[in-house]
């Protein structure tokens, strides 16, 4: 081979493996903006969290320091007991700046007045009671839910365990509300909705708190709940 011939050979190897790592390269890129991509689609909450949901009344805050995230809490007391206004304003709180919430209401009773407005934004789920447990350890585990509400959903066995891990793994606020405190549920939070003592202010009950100094009894003023 003359030395023309292998120079030109040579190059030609050369342009040959440029080639192929411009190609190596653009796949790489390419790989990169589908991930990317599919990062910006994926359904996830676009503010930064903190430890908890505020509860939307400020002497409830005061007391027990909001709705822990990533924990299950535990709202006890008959309809009509004002266990709902516990909650109903941190849903419209949530439903307003378009968070995402889902309620698991297995009996179909949530009718709130505001039902109307919280449906917007808020995923109403009315799964069979059999299944109703695991649809809420799902919405809990997701990661793009940030508050999880249930209705009259008895946690028995192993579901209040399974559902705590998958609030935790979800970094979700999980709120049950339920006509009796249920001691097998492991709940960060436990409230009894003791009644209205006036038109706006309800009796509060605190048995367990991570902060054990809240527990007692208090009247609460709901202002706009």
């Amino acid at each position: 081979m003359s030395s023309l011939a292998y120079v030109l050979d040579h190059a030609q190897v050369e342009d040959a493996h440029v080639a192929k790592r411009q190609l190596v390269a653009r796949q790489v890129a390419d790989k990169a903006l589908v991930l990317k991509s599919l990062r910006d689609r994926m359904v996830r909450p676009q503010v930064a969290r903190p430890g908890h949901l505020g509860m939307e009344a400020p002497a409830l805050d005061a007391w027990l320091g909001g709705w822990p995230l990533g924990a299950i809490s535990e709202v006890a007391g008959l309809p009509g007991s004002g266990r709902l206004a516990l909650v109903l304003p941190l849903m419209r709180r949530l439903a307003r700046r378009g968070a995402r919430v889902v309620v698991i209401d297995p009996a179909q009773s949530f009718h709130p007045p505001s039902l109307p407005e919280l449906c917007e934004s808020v995923l109403l789920l009315r799964p069979p009671p059999a299944q109703a447990a695991w649809a809420a350890e799902q919405a809990a585990r997701a990661g793009a839910v940030e508050l999880v509400v249930l209705l009259d959903l008895a946690l028995s066995g192993r579901a209040g365990m399974r559902l705590g891990k998958a609030a935790e793994a979800g970094g979700t606020a999980v709120i049950a509300i339920t006509e009796r405190a249920d001691p097998d549920v492991p709940a960060s939070l436990r409230l009894l909705a003791a009644g209205w003592a006036d038109p706006d202010t309800l009796r509060v009950e605190c048995s367990r708190a991570r902060d054990g100094r809240a527990i007692g009894e208090r009247c609460v003023r709901l202002v706009g709940g």
